[in-house]
């Protein structure tokens, strides 16, 4: 017999997708957003450093080891972005988690919350008006996959049940008219 609480306790632990993910990872695909919206939002941060020099010695070495971090977990994102042209797979199914994740925590130290020396941190002491950053065009799979199934009824309404039942009935008369 089986337990069905501890089944779907134990399933509810699983990692659940994220919009933009294949099967909860993300991809080589949105990897490449995501780098076109960061490099944009780094080359505003130094425009804006380079038209208004800070005289805070501080500010400016967080600037620097950020920079430094984010060209690190830059470089090991592009190597798995210049494998994938060479892969039958595409992009946008080709999972590229641990890139991801590190080029995130080159920006964001602790994912919990901001601390010294994270981007938004150098932003908050640092405020400048931000343009339009880049916005995400990699296409998402799971999603193309989802909608491009049939609609079936939701079970849940009772409408969809009596009309199920109904043209159940309907098939039932029809065979037994046509034997």
């Amino acid at each position: 017999m089986t337990d069905w609480e501890a089944h779907f306790k134990k399933i509810s632990q699983r990692p659940t997708a994220t919009f933009g993910s294949l099967m909860g990872m993300q991809t080589v695909a949105e990897l490449k957003d995501l780098l076109v919206a960061k490099d944009n939002e780094i080359a505003q941060f130094e425009a804006n450093f380079a038209a208004h020099p800070s005289h805070d010695s501080d500010l400016i070495q967080d600037w620097n080891n950020l920079k430094d971090r984010y060209a690190k977990a830059r470089a090991f994102a592009q190597e798995i972005i210049n494998v994938n042209q060479y892969e039958i797979t595409p992009a946008s199914m080709s999972p590229a988690q641990a890139q991801w994740d590190a080029v995130i925590h080159s920006l964001q130290q602790d994912k919990t919350k901001i601390t010294k020396g994270d981007l938004q941190d150098i932003y908050n002491r640092n405020s400048f008006a931000e343009t339009h950053v880049p916005q995400p065009t990699a296409t998402d799979f799971d999603l193309k996959t989802m909608n491009a199934l049939p609609n079936l009824p939701d079970p849940t309404k009772p409408t969809n049940w009596i009309l199920a039942i109904a043209l159940g009935l309907a098939g039932i008369v029809v065979l037994n008219k046509v034997l």
